[in-house]
């Protein structure tokens, strides 16, 4: 558990978009943070939150990143506790999971040609776009919806009391505790809001970082395609469709399809 007197609690990126959002390991004391391709290092400016008295270097104030950099918290008790960020890209990050060579940048433009075609697939797939980390799902069901993303950071919750409005113009909002029980991947009706019990529930969620669950899907699928234009003669068509092991680590973000 991080200390109360002294521990960062976040490490954000804000000015990136979309906004990067570090993971703080307590235990290690060290943050990493993975950047889009492209984007410089050597002037990144951390929002951080932190409990203490002061962190330094200060929040807003921007660092170079091109080596860790190590952050001190000053607690009440006037100790220090330091911690170690280290920023990566989604190149250097990708290329590691293809087991490439940081050195070896004669392929660097491709590969992230690929992921982004990648990325964009996986999109297609879905039916929304992950980049944006936030998603609309409708769901034809009674009074208990199970939701199938691991975690979303707003919801939205509705009914519709006719189910061939697709336009949504009869919708309406529902109040949390007091028209349905939320809790983590599952709402709970507490009262029936229209004759039909086959309830329309739509919500919004959104993630502060792409779930890990997309990130390897894209990167598996750029594994797939690397090794089919390695081993393709010139002139070979490339497959591009989704395999069966990537579309197995889609199921839980896929949007259900209304009656």
């Amino acid at each position: 558990m991080p200390s109360a007197l002294k521990a960062i609690t976040s490490f954000t990126f804000a000015g990136l978009s979309p906004a990067v959002v570090g993971t703080v390991n307590e235990v290690t004391h060290t943050i990493s943070a993975t950047v889009p391709y492209g984007t410089s290092v050597t002037a990144l400016v951390p929002t951080i939150v932190q409990t203490g008295t002061s962190v330094a270097p200060l929040s807003g104030v921007a660092q170079d990143f091109t080596v860790p950099v190590t952050y001190v918290v000053t607690g009440s008790d006037a100790l220090t506790r330091d911690y170690v960020v280290t920023v990566i890209s989604s190149l250097a990050l990708l290329k590691q999971y293809l087991m490439l060579g940081a050195d070896d940048v004669s392929r660097d433009t491709l590969i992230m040609g690929m992921w982004n075609g990648a990325i964009e697939t996986i999109e297609n797939e879905l039916g929304y776009t992950v980049s944006l980390h936030a998603i609309e799902y409708q769901f034809a069901g009674n009074i208990e919806i199970t939701l199938p993303e691991p975690a979303y950071s707003s919801l939205i919750v509705k009914y519709r009391n006719d189910l061939t409005d697709t336009a949504g113009t009869t919708d309406t909002t529902l109040t949390a505790w007091v028209d349905y029980y939320p809790y983590a991947r599952h709402i709970e009706l507490i009262s029936y809001r229209c004759s039909d019990p086959r309830i329309i529930i739509t919500y919004v969620g959104g993630w502060p970082s792409l779930p890990a669950p997309l990130e390897n899907a894209a990167r598996m699928l750029v594994a797939y395609q690397l090794q089919l234009v390695t081993t393709a003669q010139p002139g070979t068509f490339i497959d591009k469709r989704i395999p069966a092991d990537v579309t197995k680590v889609l199921e839980p973000f896929m949007p259900l399809t209304l009656p």
